[in-house]
């Protein structure tokens, strides 16, 4: 009875396999068994049917009782041909196949999910972008404790995206090709400013009369300029040249000379300017020698002079 009742349950699970439309149960006398399968047609019962404007009926499940014109199926004497134990045991070894076994599949370009804290070799033969940042003499490694930056440069499209930021450093900011990889790598969210509002902050120090080479040179030395609004880099020339009484010459001279001075939290480059003032007693003409001289004593902070 057990063993029948087995094989049953392994046709209707295999019913799509074996070509079974409907199995039809015959009444058996276990009360038990006849229990189970009068709570399933009431559960059954209650269900809806996923075709629109159809429902199950309420007094019939998917195990129908029993009638005159019905083929039965006797749970005790129920059996599966040997070709159908064949067809599922054929079913079930192509399930359950092993991945150590011989296949013809190209499965070279099946890689696992990645943590944002792995190194970019993982995705280099398979990512242009990769390849191409690496070929500029970017320096990756600097990248990889960042999951932000591994997270962008990973999702960047060399044609669509990497290419139209390249030529723009390259052939509208004049930065030499050599020095594209080293500037990228101190500032690679330059990749995910707007091309747009990078060539209005460039027009802005066109505006200002800075030369192309000036401007060249103060993005490749200090890229993070393209990361501040047109607002910002014009109060801070505008607070250097009050401050150290410069002319437009020499504002500019200073930008390409140092450009992370102009960058540079202004509460300590006041800090700088009262100590050699101050506590030192330079005169005002004195300091901005000093400043157009030497201005990276301006980034140093006061505990150099203490």
């Amino acid at each position: 009875m057990f063993s029948s009742t087995r094989t049953l349950l392994k046709a209707i699970k295999y019913q799509n396999l074996l070509n079974i439309n409907q199995i039809i149960l015959n009444q058996v006398k276990n009360r038990s068994y006849c229990q189970q399968i009068t709570t399933l047609n009431k559960e059954t019962s209650q269900l809806k049917t996923t075709q629109p404007g159809t429902e199950i009926s309420s007094d019939k499940s998917f195990i129908e009782p029993l009638d005159a014109t019905s083929n039965i199926i006797d749970v005790s004497t129920f059996t599966l041909t040997p070709e159908e134990e064949s067809k599922i045991h054929q079913y079930d070894r192509a399930s359950e196949k092993s991945v150590l076994e011989p296949s013809d599949e190209d499965v070279s370009h099946v890689t696992p999910i990645l943590p944002a804290t792995q190194t970019f070799a993982r995705y280099a033969n398979h990512s242009t972008t990769i390849q191409k940042l690496a070929d500029l003499g970017v320096h990756l490694y600097r990248w990889e404790d960042n999951d932000k930056v591994m997270n962008l440069i990973v999702n960047l499209d060399y044609e669509t995206q990497l290419k139209k930021y390249i030529m723009f450093f390259h052939e509208t900011v004049g930065v030499p090709l050599d020095d594209l990889g080293p500037m990228l790598s101190k500032c690679p969210f330059l990749l995910e400013q707007k091309l747009d509002t990078m060539k209005a902050r460039i027009e802005y120090l066109k505006g200002k009369k800075f030369q192309d080479s000036a401007i060249a040179q103060i993005i490749a030395k200090h890229p993070k300029w393209l990361q501040y609004r047109v607002e910002q880099i014009d109060e801070r020339l505008g607070f250097f040249q009050q401050s150290f009484h410069l002319t437009g010459d020499e504002v500019r001279a200073l930008c390409a000379q140092l450009p992370k001075l102009i960058t540079h939290k202004k509460t300590q480059l006041l800090e700088v300017s009262f100590s050699v003032q101050e506590e030192m007693g330079f005169e005002k003409k004195e300091m901005k020698r000093m400043l157009l001289a030497h201005p990276r004593l301006w980034t140093q902070g006061t505990r150099c002079y203490n």
